[in-house]
């Protein structure tokens, strides 16, 4: 099926060009361009902000993965670093670079944290961008820079932070290779290689992205059902992803069989709600299941070290636009970019349902795309319905030209407003936060 079938789901639409002006499009282009600078301008400056002071100190794993950074460079090049339970290696490299090229100290430390959630926030933009439209990619990107969750993940030298980037690199990256099945075109054998080889690194960053192949084979097997078409044409592009993926993870899938107690160290400590499910007790399973659920808008992870304790994902508003985004995305399921939204999330919230201290905002840090795109479905959904309705009475479209985007940066200054009260203010200085990270 070629990519330029308008009814292929995969197909990148070209932007739209004003007819009888040359300059609109650019102005307009140019204008978007400056917006979304400055959504990933006010994520910076979340990130970096009084990084070397807040959270207030390091923490355990913080110390094991400084320390090890700096002992890179002395010739300790391990595929994985087996000691604190194990840890998969990408992120303490990435410090070692850091540290190598800024000196060695907290805030060159965290600063490679923060490099992985910009470059999380620039692939959030381009896949929602390239999913579903200009609106659902700003306000998912704004939602993301301002948001409490993925700021606690961006400002902490610990892996989890890195999950959420390299997930949208290969959803992107995947994608745009299944949107070019001509094979005689070198443009999809490159998107393809680099799918691969983001899949692969996925598995270099965090425990819990150990499932992240899994949603993505589950999503591909549920477009091949939906319709066969699909990827009939883009076998040779989905083999070249795995072979790539495959090469990429050889290293740590040898140390994994050579070394299996060390590799699943950290998964048996935490695995408790599943062993106790493989002994016949369902109980344990079914209360995390309603904690995971329930983390959305009612408690969230009550560990102080990475959340204000029981604070939920979103406030009321932003909550109900995600479950109108849920529910718009159940009846288009059967649309790919839906479907993978879906099958992402839930299978990436596996590994916070199966441990222990649910919800775990840390080991469910691979759902955390999808979930923020999922108020900006539903916030898109509830805007063209307004504008729809409001037609009716004002043919100037005022409604959709400037109240509803003032309504969307005031709701976002108020995430902004709530992220640095409960981050900056209460937060950093909690008792508990100040033991933790032993200030």
């Amino acid at each position: 099926m070629s990519s330029s079938n308008p009814r292929d789901p995969f197909h990148i639409k070209g932007s739209p060009t004003a007819p009888g002006s040359a300059a609109a499009p650019s102005i307009a282009r140019l204008s978007r361009l400056l917006l979304v600078g400055a959504v990933l301008l006010v994520g910076l400056f979340f990130r970096t902000y009084d990084l070397d002071r807040i959270p207030p100190g390091l923490d355990g794993d913080e110390m094991f993965n400084g320390w090890d950074a700096g002992r890179v460079w002395e010739g300790n090049l391990p595929i994985y670093f087996a000691a604190n339970y194990g840890r998969e290696p990408l992120l303490i490299y990435l410090i070692a670079l850091t540290s190598r090229l800024l000196g060695l100290g907290v805030w060159t430390m965290r600063f490679a944290s923060v490099l992985c959630g910009m470059v999380g926030l620039a692939f959030t933009w381009v896949l929602a961008r390239r999913l579903f439209n200009f609106r659902v990619a700003v306000l998912t990107t704004a939602l993301t820079s301002v948001s409490l969750w993925p700021l606690m993940l961006n400002r902490v030298a610990l892996r989890a932070g890195l999950l959420p980037a390299c997930q949208a690199a290969t959803a992107y990256t995947l994608w745009r290779a299944l949107g070019d099945a001509d094979p005689c075109r070198p443009a999809g054998r490159r998107w393809a290689v680099a799918a691969g080889l983001f899949t692969g690194l996925t598995l270099y960053t965090y425990t819990a992205g150990r499932v992240f192949p899994l949603a993505l084979v589950l999503w591909l097997l549920v477009a091949w059902i939906n319709d066969r078409r699909l990827l009939r044409a883009r076998w040779k592009w989905l083999l070249l992803v795995g072979l790539v993926a495959g090469l990429v993870v050889l290293p740590l899938g040898l140390f994994a069989l050579r070394h299996p107690e060390t590799f699943n160290q950290r998964v048996d400590s935490l695995n408790l709600e599943l062993n106790r499910l493989l002994a016949g007790d369902a109980g344990p399973i079914w209360g995390s299941i309603k904690a995971t659920v329930g983390m959305f808008t009612q408690a969230g992870d009550r560990e102080w070290r990475y959340n204000p304790s029981l604070r939920p994902v979103f406030d009321p508003a932003t909550g109900g636009l995600f479950y109108l985004g849920l529910i718009v995305s159940l009846f288009r399921l059967r649309r790919p970019a839906y479907s993978l939204l879906l099958i992402w999330m839930q299978v990436c919230l596996v590994p916070s349902v199966l441990s222990i201290g649910t919800p775990s905002f840390w080991r469910s840090a691979g759902a955390l795309t999808p979930i923020y795109l999922l108020p900006a479905i539903g916030a898109d959904f509830a805007w063209q319905w307004v504008v729809r309705w409001t037609r009716r009475f004002d043919r100037r479209d005022v409604a959709a030209q400037f109240g509803l985007p003032v309504l969307a940066v005031v709701g976002l200054g108020f995430v902004g407003a709530d992220t640095w009260h409960d981050y900056f203010g209460e937060w950093a200085r909690h008792p508990a936060v100040l033991h933790t990270y032993e200030a």
